[in-house]
């Protein structure tokens, strides 16, 4: 059988050519109890493993073990957690994988890491999803994965030079994230502490060893606060607009709880839309928001609940769907204070408090929503909390930009690199 080779001179292989499949595995069966060190799941599941890199399994039923050796890579075969991997880089005689995972073994000369690679690329992908079979979790089966084609150069030199390269950015990618983590903790904290405790004529965040608190329905606080009800601070509250949208721009886009990201931003890259002249009579411009409106979610599932966003001009008029309220700010307040408090442990407790649930979607009430107790803090003090917030906010802001960038140039390498597009200098590569 003659080889396949590319354009390039690289050899186009089968997975199966390159790495066994399941080695030394004795059963697929689910683990009853199942740990990853400095992670809290007893049980892993597709979907579950992220590219973790040190595991600890414990109490695994014998029928289940295999040992997994460094360099074997775990990929996920369930939809939708195509994108769950892991590259072991220690030895063990105990782990386990779940059904729904496969484990691939890379032959002596071939490089582990550059398949690694390889699987979380979309040339891997690409093949993965048209050989997808099921209707409730599709699934790839374990002999469809060994036929996927993989280019690879013949030097396993060039090989793990090319994996090297792209494990720096995946360390560069890992530490960035790190980083946002640690900042996003700080500002947590630092939240916590300006709106219990609020910022001195001097800067400084007080304390009671150094100011005095008085007891208040919402804890200790300082004695020139007072507390009051949320709707002080708010002027206008109303819910969105009740229309089955469209995914096809037919009028005005309609921002709905997918469009408030995890960190409280609003992301408008995916829009649904309804028309500028609503078929049912409402008038549209009563929808229409404006630059400061804050849109907080008060329908949805119970994980749903509380996520809030400022909305910012996205250049052209936006209104708002259903299971949103949109709020303004009173005069005794700004926008962006009203959303930090909103944010604060003060108000997402009283909103899990007030959350009902239901078959379908959770919900909240307006009414019990108004009654919400927070600190009554002067104009003068917000804008000191509301500055040193986004000082954090900012730290926060330029680590996401760089985490983009990273992001953007793995994908550019990976591109490059495992095609052969380019190839990296190396004088023992022979192609």
């Amino acid at each position: 059988m003659n080889e396949m080779i590319g354009e390039n001179g690289w050899r186009i292989k089968k997975i199966g050519d390159i790495s066994s499949i399941n080695p030394d595995s004795l059963s697929m069966s689910t683990p009853s109890n199942l740990v990853i060190k400095y992670i809290d799941i007893e049980s892993v599941k597709p979907g579950k493993i992220l590219a973790y890199t040190d595991f600890e399994f414990k109490n695994a039923p014998s029928r289940a073990r295999r040992i997994v050796k460094a360099g074997d890579i775990i990929v996920s075969t369930v939809r939708p957690y195509l994108r769950a991997f892991a590259y072991v880089t220690n030895e063990y005689d105990n782990c386990i994988c779940s059904t729904g995972f496969v484990v691939l073994r890379t032959y002596e000369e071939y490089s582990a890491n550059y398949l690694y690679q390889y699987v979380l690329s979309e040339q891997f992908m690409g093949q993965v999803l048209p050989l997808m079979v099921g209707s409730n979790y599709p699934a790839i089966n374990n002999k469809d994965v060994t036929n996927i084609t993989i280019h690879i150069p013949k030097s396993k030199k060039e090989q793990q030079k090319i994996a090297e390269i792209l494990t720096t950015v995946d360390n560069n990618i890992g530490k960035t994230e790190v980083l946002i983590e640690k900042y996003k903790n700080i500002k947590q904290g630092m939240m916590q502490d300006l709106l219990t405790k609020g910022i001195d004529e001097h800067g400084n965040i007080r304390s009671e060893e150094t100011h005095e608190f008085k007891d208040s329905p919402i804890g200790r606080i300082p004695t020139t606060w007072d507390d009051c009800l949320i709707s002080d601070y708010i002027s206008f509250q109303k819910s969105g607009l009740s229309r089955k949208i469209s995914h096809e721009d037919i009028g005005v886009p309609v921002l709905t709880s997918s469009n408030i990201d995890n960190n409280s931003k609003l992301d408008v890259k995916e829009l649904k839309y309804w028309y500028e002249s609503d078929p049912q009579g409402a008038n549209i411009a009563d929808y229409v928001l404006e630059k400061g409106d804050i849109l907080l979610c008060f329908i949805n599932s119970i994980e749903q609940m509380g996520k809030l966003c400022i909305f910012d001009d996205i250049g052209r008029p936006c209104i708002y769907t259903t299971n949103l309220f949109r709020i303004k700010a009173s005069t005794n307040t700004t926008p962006k204070f009203l959303y930090y408090l909103l944010l604060s442990h003060y108000v997402q407790n009283e909103i899990r408090v007030i959350t009902k649930p239901a078959i379908n979607q959770a919900s909240f009430t307006k009414q019990d929503f108004a009654k919400t107790k927070v600190p009554l803090i002067s104009v003068e003090e917000q804008a000191k909390i509301v500055e040193a917030l986004d000082s954090a906010n900012a730290k926060i802001e330029t680590e996401i930009i760089h985490l983009n960038k990273l992001t953007l140039l793995k994908q550019g390498l990976m591109q490059d690199l495992l095609i052969g597009k380019v190839r990296v200098p190396l004088e023992e590569a022979t192609g």
